[in-house]
């Protein structure tokens, strides 16, 4: 005979994956309150784990200059009112205050900032590694920094015979890689971090003058990227075909959106985590002399105004919290 079907366990994981796509906490909390085995599901670890992955909240962008400090979101975002509650909270205070102009905030990831100091780099250094790329690897627990890989541009095919070295875009990360836009070449360079791995990935036609492209993690596994068209009306949208196996070659690339955007000068893209990429530019209507940014959900493709910012050469990183519900 057949064994017989576990029908609670099948009733709670179908229960769980309803009440992962209940995006508002406080919906959550009530459905909670409904009955004993709600909130036994609610209340488990793994699930709020989960949701607090799925159900992620933009909160501001932190400065590049980290004197200049926390810009929040701004209603009716959903993230303002979390945002107004740290808006007065600011790195500045854990960082020696007589070098605070000479910090800057190097990336923003899973809640964590890393900050680097700028200081005068002796050139004959550099001169060993004008020719090549190198990797070196930081252990937080030694706190040494140790080889990882090398290669030279030649053997990368990203020498240009007039430069040295290939000047390289603001890196994004998908799916265990960090991915560079080459300057002015039609080309991605490619840092595999398990295989320690350096290699390139043609890009689309005429992205050679493109100075700002983002690549993301797509569903299914595929790669995806964004790229904007030359007069700034369109942002593309691009999926990458078998990644897994990928020669390398530009016609792997098949455009699968093109996103309105609206008047903008100056627009630069940038940010690849938690889900997002962000616009942001300058507008004549609103704040001739500011900034304006927006956020783009890449699974929906749903671009929102998130911040207006009074600087014409704003630089930041976006900073998220989760949407974790407190359930007493």
């Amino acid at each position: 005979m057949a064994p017989p079907r576990q029908l609670p366990t099948l009733i709670d994981d179908l229960l769980e994956e309803i009440f992962l796509r209940i995006s508002c906490p406080a919906a959550l909390i009530h459905a909670s309150a409904t009955s004993i085995a709600f909130h036994r599901l609610i209340t488990d670890g793994t699930f709020l784990r989960r949701y607090r992955t799925r159900h992620r909240l933009l909160l501001g962008f932190l400065d590049l200059e980290v004197s200049k400090g926390f810009h929040p979101v701004e209603a009716p975002h959903p993230g303002a009112p979390a945002a107004r509650a740290i808006a007065n909270s600011s790195v500045v205070d854990y960082l020696p205050q007589d070098k605070i102009k000479h910090w800057y905030i190097r990336e923003v990831r899973e809640g964590r900032v890393l900050i680097e100091t700028k200081r005068n780099l002796i050139s004959k250094m550099l001169m060993s590694y004008e020719r090549k790329l190198v990797v070196l690897v930081f252990d937080s627990g030694s706190g040494s920094w140790t080889f990882s890989t090398a290669a030279s541009w030649d053997d990368l095919r990203l020498s240009n015979g007039i430069e040295l070295c290939p000047f390289l875009h603001r890196p994004c990360y998908a799916y265990g890689s960090f991915y560079w836009k080459v300057d002015e070449m039609n080309k991605l360079l490619k840092l595999d971090i398990t295989r320690r791995e350096l290699t390139t990935v043609d890009l689309p036609p005429k992205h050679r003058e493109v100075q700002f492209v983002v690549v993301v993690e797509a569903a299914k596994g595929r790669l995806g990227m964004f790229s904007c068209t030359a007069d700034n009306k369109f942002l593309n949208y691009y999926c990458y075909n078998n990644m897994q196996n990928e020669d390398r070659r530009a016609n792997k690339w098949q455009m699968k959106n093109a996103i309105p955007l609206p008047v903008l000068d100056n627009l630069r893209i940038f940010g690849s985590q938690q889900g997002y990429i962000f616009l942001q530019g300058n507008t004549k209507i609103q704040d001739p002399e500011g900034t304006t940014c927006y956020s783009l959900d890449i699974n929906t493709l749903k671009l929102e105004r998130v911040i207006q910012i009074s600087s014409r050469h704003f630089l930041g990183h976006p900073y998220f919290s989760f949407r974790l519900p407190r359930i007493l």
